[in-house]
């Protein structure tokens, strides 16, 4: 186990790794998002644990999120290396802004910026902290959406669109998901939401619009949990729940019990990976 003289070494101890453990997990978060050129030496973490030292970017954010899904609590860069000048990105909880009240418009604009997050960095969340959304998910009475409204969809696109979504659940189940397949289902769910933007449709098409664009944000938030970034799958997973609520009320009652089907599926991927989150913070606790 490390030395205990830095900050860095002291969460080590905590998460029962040593700096090899370390590498090896930067490696394979880089490997998860087609990063393969940044990957270090298992060794490398050794000389961090000095006290004056601090790596060159991106690897102290990229240490602080590995560090902040071993622990399941909120780890930043400045925690690790105090003092030093870290260029950090914006750490936020994945129940970040996701109050009681929300309009179809928050979801879709939410789920917008979480395909394009950037820098923005989520860290999973447990017990009230993921049961409030999600509950407030069910409880939510969403206002109607808005948009400019200048493209006509018809339902064979839509159509189209739910069998691509079955498509790519397949072979997830049989092949699983790398970078490209996140970035390219994450495009396609960007592509929908645009579409519910801008469309001119019926309500019953604009209703499966909205279930579509929930379903890739459910696939999109298992594939992020595969991927090791469990606070952006737990977010997509939260505003999955939020986009099925939306049509649970719809005249139509196929879709009804589509939408209602799929939010129960959505909680029960939430609890799953909840569960899992917090027996392997408790295996990380055990001497």
């Amino acid at each position: 186990m490390a030395s205990t003289g830095s900050p860095l070494a002291t969460y080590l101890q905590r998460a029962h790794w040593k700096p090899r453990d370390l590498g090896r997990a930067i490696s394979a978060w880089l490997d998860s998002r087609g990063r393969v050129s940044e990957r270090i030496h298992p060794t490398t973490p050794y000389s961090w644990t000095k006290r004056d030292y601090c790596p060159y970017e991106p690897y102290p954010q990229i240490a602080a999120d590995v560090l902040s899904a071993r622990l399941c609590e909120m780890v930043t860069p400045e925690a690790l290396w105090p003092g030093r000048r870290v260029a950090s990105s914006s750490l936020r909880s994945t129940d970040d802004n996701l109050g009681m009240s929300w309009s179809v418009d928050d979801v879709i604009r939410q789920m917008d910026e979480l395909i394009g997050h950037g820098t923005v960095r989520y860290v999973a969340a447990s017990g009230s902290r993921l049961i409030i959304p999600a509950l407030d998910g069910f409880r939510g009475r969403p206002r109607p959406i808005g948009g400019l409204r200048t493209d006509h969809v018809e339902p064979p696109l839509v159509e189209l669109i739910t069998r691509h979504i079955a498509d790519l659940r397949r072979l997830d189940d049989r092949a699983g998901g790398g970078a490209l397949s996140l970035r390219y289902v994450d495009n396609e769910l960007h592509a929908v939401l645009d579409l519910l933007r801008n469309a001119v449709c019926r309500a019953d098409v604009h209703d499966r619009l909205l279930l579509a664009a929930g379903d890739l944000a459910q696939l999109s938030g298992w594939m992020h949990c595969d991927a090791g970034d469990h606070g952006a799958g737990q977010r997509y997973l939260l505003l999955a729940t939020r986009a099925a609520r939306t049509v649970s009320d719809s005249p139509d009652s196929r879709i009804r019990a589509l939408a209602q089907e799929s939010a129960a599926n959505m909680v029960g991927m939430l609890a799953y990976q909840s569960a899992w989150l917090l027996s392997r913070a408790g295996a990380s606790a055990e001497p």
